[in-house]
């Protein structure tokens, strides 16, 4: 068998398996004897960027909100590159909006801001599989 791109595939069953821009809620793909699986919902684009104007955090184009009734880390905003209260904010606010679930996004930001947001770029994109790859290789035990 001549494996296939797994985003290739992806892109190919995203394209059959779309209902009016949403995933059907559990896709999965077998491909060369391994699982592939989208959780649902539409693929998402995030983006940061520094700016003349500040700072600028996107979710597919609009400002992602700071996720501040969920925890107020700082009143400071989002910032990345480095550990710290405003980074945890940017992890939160981004694994909210992913998960659609503010208890574990909460749970979770400490160790997403360690592993992916304190080494962003200056100007970055993340997109759905990206946070889920990440939170796939978080939950896995230490080797």
């Amino acid at each position: 068998i001549n494996p296939i791109h797994p985003r290739r595939v992806w892109v190919a069953a995203r394209q059959v398996f779309t209902l009016e821009n949403h995933v059907i809620s559990i896709l999965e793909i077998y491909q060369c004897g391994q699982k592939y699986i989208n959780a649902g919902g539409p693929m998402k684009s995030y983006a940061g960027a520094r700016t003349i104007d500040g700072i600028k955090v996107t979710v597919d184009g609009q400002p992602l909100v700071e996720g501040y009734d969920i925890r107020r880390f700082t009143t400071m905003g989002f910032e990345w590159t480095y550990e710290g209260s405003e980074p945890r904010q940017l992890a939160l606010a981004l694994l909210a909006d992913h998960l659609g679930n503010d208890e574990r996004a909460l749970t979770l930001s400490e160790p997403f801001m360690k592993l992916v947001v304190a080494d962003l770029d200056n100007d970055w994109v993340l997109n759905s599989s990206d946070i889920d790859a990440v939170l796939e290789r978080m939950s896995e035990p230490d080797s």
